[in-house]
């Protein structure tokens, strides 16, 4: 995050407030906004930060929403995971100013430039947290995507990429097939499982009797034919990391990640 004397820091995702504490002890309480949407853990958290001597502004409400009266702020950083970056914290954030952020399965850092327009990229490490929550936030329970899964359709002969457990592979899953659920029953070498909660989408591969594996697709997508694509589009690109991909957010608001390996590559994030 960077943070330097002097600047002004909205954390998304206030969780027992030891982020905050941190900051408070960095910068000084008043130069700390912290929100969560959960009255529990903001009261909890407003405690603690007490107990600790620290008074930050503790604030119940919507993350993705930011917190316009203490704004502009020179750093946003986010302990919840998001797939896109929301409006708001690019016009809460100074011009200069950087954005921390769980995207996708990674940490995005990002900078925004003179225009209003953003650029960044992933750091290295995988990054899994919980998504964040919000009024229109949706998750099925495993019991559930498992119930979508178990429908039928025609059995095919198909072959799992040996990579599908690969991190870097995932990691363009998340970006090519956005808002697919993967799971599977054992290891996903052996029988993968996806599903898209939000058209209904399903492709379930299980082992043959003769030793081989058979995929059964269903709904207006077919999923795992968009996967086996993806995983010929991620060895034509020479297997990228996270770090070799760029995320943009033009002054439209309208929000990418490329990649310029073996020729330019762009995908769309929902904003």
């Amino acid at each position: 995050l960077q943070v330097h004397d002097g600047n002004r820091v909205l954390e998304v995702g206030t969780g027992t407030g030891y982020n905050a504490a941190l900051l408070c002890a960095r910068l000084g309480s008043e130069r700390v906004t912290t929100i969560d949407v959960d009255p529990g853990l903001v009261q909890a958290a407003r405690d603690h930060l007490a107990a600790a001597g620290y008074a930050p502004s503790v604030v119940i409400g919507d993350g993705t929403a930011g917190h316009p009266p203490n704004a502009p702020y020179d750093r946003v950083i986010a302990t919840c995971g998001v797939s896109y970056i929301p409006r708001a914290w690019i016009d809460q954030t100074s011009r200069g100013g950087l954005i921390v952020a769980p995207l996708l399965s990674g940490i995005a850092r990002l900078e925004v430039a003179a225009d209003g327009t953003v650029r960044g990229r992933f750091l290295p490490t995988p990054a899994y947290f919980i998504p964040v929550r919000g009024s229109n936030q949706t998750k099925m329970s495993t019991e559930e995507l498992i119930g979508v899964a178990a429908g039928r359709g025609t059995p095919e002969p198909t072959a799992v990429p040996p990579e599908i457990e690969n991190d870097s592979f995932l990691f363009l899953v998340d970006l090519a097939i956005p808002g697919v659920e993967f799971f599977a029953k054992g290891s996903r070498l052996l029988c993968p499982r996806l599903v898209d909660p939000a058209d209904g989408s399903w492709a379930r591969v299980d082992q043959a009797a003769d030793g081989g594996q058979m995929v059964e697709q269903g709904g207006p997508r077919r999923l795992w034919d968009r996967l086996q694509a993806t995983h010929r589009q991620w060895l034509e690109m020479g297997r990228p990391e996270r770090e070799g991909y760029v995320i943009s957010v033009e002054a439209d608001g309208a929000q990418w990640v490329s990649n310029d390996a073996a020729g330019r590559h762009q995908w769309p994030l929902p904003s």
